[in-house]
Order: C-alpha cells, then structure tokens, then sequence
C-alpha cells in the first residue's frame, strides 16, 4: 500500500512492491493477477476497516443510550482518522 501511497497507482512499481515486501515479482502477478488487483486488494484492505470503524462509532452506546444524533458525525471522523492514522499512505490510495 505504501508504493501506492507515494507513488500513485500508475507510477507504482510493482517490483518495488516485491522487494518491499520480500517476494518475487512473478509471485505478486500469480497472487494478484496485475497490480489492479493488488491496488483493488490494498483498496479492500482499508475499506474493510473503515467500515469497521464506522459501524463502531455509530453502535449505541453500552450503557443503553444510542449516541446522540449530533454526536455521531464527530464519532465517525474520529474513527476514520483514527484507522488513517495508523497507514498515513491508505489516505493517497483512497
């Protein structure tokens, strides 16, 4: 995700990926088909966490109250920084 972070997805070089990572570049291909399909992987990857993160920030709260309508807009931006904090490169890829 990082080569993608910094590079975009058209200068993205795979074989940098494979170094990166630690594989083959023919493994990268077997695995992913084209770097389309690892961009799509890495775009799956934070999708699914970003989701995650949404649906959490809007669970109601565990003391029975459901969040407040106007709290819920800073709940999710907080819970999508958060997840972007941890990969700042994910925030290039999206």
């Amino acid at each position: 995700m990082e080569e993608f972070g910094r590079h975009g997805h058209a200068s993205a070089s795979m074989a940098s990926i494979a170094r990166r990572v630690g594989v083959t570049k023919p493994l990268l291909y077997t695995y992913f088909g084209s770097k389309d399909g690892l961009y799509l992987a890495c775009l799956e990857h934070i999708a699914h966490r970003l989701v995650s993160a949404i649906e959490g920030a809007m669970e109601p709260d565990p003391h029975g109250a459901g969040p407040a309508a106007s709290r819920v807009p800073p709940r999710v931006l907080a819970a999508v920084f958060d997840v972007l904090e941890e990969q700042r490169e994910a925030w290039f890829v999206l």
